[in-house]
């Protein structure tokens, strides 16, 4: 008797907690009271919070704008005869280009909802090749400022996931300004000499796609 009265009391545990469960899905995420400890992990996996889908794809805005703007630079080198300056560039603005691409990817693999937003019109004449990667470098460094906004809000909102897939531009910001900083430093040096310029420009004409950005964009 005291067997048949436990084997009772437990499936009465778990239909309530059957019920309990079914009654917490059915509510709009946003109204869920999370108390069981795989509620976590359950929301983890299920879909970003809307704050986080939000400040997702305003970065996704700015890479594309990144992608714009080197798109403009490279035709305002194509107008001057740099080849080189003008290849290298639109190198840039296909990796920016990558660089969102994982940004999408991202939310649509957490069950977010992309949205796409106006791109703003970028500069498309300069001064000088140095003008035009002193701007390219203060636009890196803005980019950078506004990943470490984000990766700090996500830390703030334990959003681990988001965390993680951030570290990857975190990593690509350090890259990307030491190579906008080496350009604008040889370019300061190089002066007024023609020779100097020409000889920059056939070194950035070799610029190849990194293989990980090829195999983003396909």
């Amino acid at each position: 008797m005291c067997e048949l009265i436990t084997g009772v009391k437990t499936a009465v545990k778990a239909y309530i907690f059957r019920l309990d469960w079914t009654t917490l899905l059915s509510q709009p995420s946003a109204d869920r009271d999370l108390k069981h400890p795989s509620d976590i992990l359950y929301k983890d996996i299920s879909m970003l919070s809307k704050s986080i889908e939000g400040a997702v794809n305003d970065q996704i805005n700015h890479e594309l704008s990144s992608a714009y703007a080197y798109l403009a630079m490279s035709a305002f080198f194509e107008r001057k005869s740099l080849p080189g300056f003008a290849h290298w560039a639109r190198l840039q603005s296909q990796e920016e280009v990558v660089h969102g691409l994982k940004l999408v990817e991202y939310v649509n693999d957490r069950g977010g909802t992309l949205e796409l937003k106006s791109v703003e019109k970028p500069m498309g004449d300069f001064t000088s090749p140095l003008a035009v990667f002193e701007a390219a470098l203060a636009q890196e460094m803005k980019v950078t400022e506004l990943i470490h906004r984000l990766y700090a809000f996500v830390v703030e909102e334990r959003d681990y996931a988001t965390q993680v897939a951030l570290e990857w531009f975190i990593a690509e910001q350090v890259e990307e300004e030491k190579v906008g900083s080496e350009i604008v430093d040889q370019l300061r040096m190089i002066g007024e000499d023609r020779t100097g310029l020409l000889f920059m420009d056939r070194e950035l004409g070799q610029r190849q796609m990194a293989a990980g950005a090829n195999a983003s964009a396909e």
